[in-house]
């Protein structure tokens, strides 16, 4: 019991606490706390670790294994996961505060779930070797020969299970109104952060100055015509048309 809490504190609690005290800014700021995930794309990095933290919730309450399609997929679930905190340290990394919640977050996070994957394998190798595990569907025994493979090859193929479940929830989003690269630009799409791709928006941006002349003078030269330098609180800028 006590073990299953601590589980449930590091995968359930902190997600939330981290969702409801770190990602506070609601826009990306060139010059203050910027939003750590995409405003605009948020719902469905939210929807993901949602999805991830029910698969690895199953995961320690079941009392016995499921039956061979949906092992399959919680097994792709707590891979997801894994992929998904790796990358959240790696984008965290940029702050203190990032830096503390990955090594107190997102690493015993990743330890539970290779942890829980190793003991998966385990249940499974049990219940086939007692003859109690029953898959007499064509799905169920393809199910049970992807899950019995050596973990060199499981866990690749598991990876490759998961590209056409991300298409899927990549397609609801879409019906909700989320682009299709929506999960991907939840990270890229915004600034001073470990996958930010916007950083150079920020390059001529003086803060305390007017943003608008700032991303002018990064634009296209045929669209904001630049036409001469000139001087802004004694630092040099672009004077442009726009």
């Amino acid at each position: 019991i006590i073990w299953q809490g601590i589980q449930g504190w590091v995968v359930v609690i902190l997600p939330i606490l981290f969702l409801t005290f770190m990602d506070l800014p609601n826009k990306n700021d060139c010059c203050g706390q910027s939003a750590i995930f995409s405003p605009e794309h948020r719902p469905g990095i939210y929807i993901t670790i949602f999805l991830c933290t029910i698969a690895y919730t199953v995961n320690i309450i079941r009392a016995e294994i499921l039956a061979p399609v949906a092992e399959l997929m919680l097994n792709v679930m707590l891979i997801l996961g894994l992929i998904l905190n790796v990358l959240f340290c790696i984008h965290f990394a940029t702050t203190e505060e990032g830096i503390l919640f990955g090594l107190f977050g997102n690493v015993p996070i990743i330890m539970l779930l290779l942890m829980a994957m190793a003991e998966n394998q385990k249940l499974l190798k049990k219940a086939l070797d007692s003859g109690a595990y029953r898959f007499n569907t064509r799905l169920g025994k393809i199910g049970v020969g992807i899950l019995n493979q050596k973990p060199i090859l499981k866990y690749p193929i598991l990876t490759l299970v998961l590209i056409p479940i991300l298409l899927l929830l990549s397609l609801m989003l879409l019906l909700f109104g989320q682009k299709p690269d929506s999960l991907i630009r939840a990270f890229t799409d915004t600034y001073h952060h470990g996958l930010s791709q916007l950083d150079h928006l920020c390059e001529n941006v003086q803060c305390g100055g007017h943003f608008l002349c700032s991303v002018g003078a990064n634009g296209h030269k045929k669209i904001v015509k630049p036409i001469r330098y000139g001087e802004r609180n004694g630092r040099k800028i672009i004077c442009t048309r726009q």
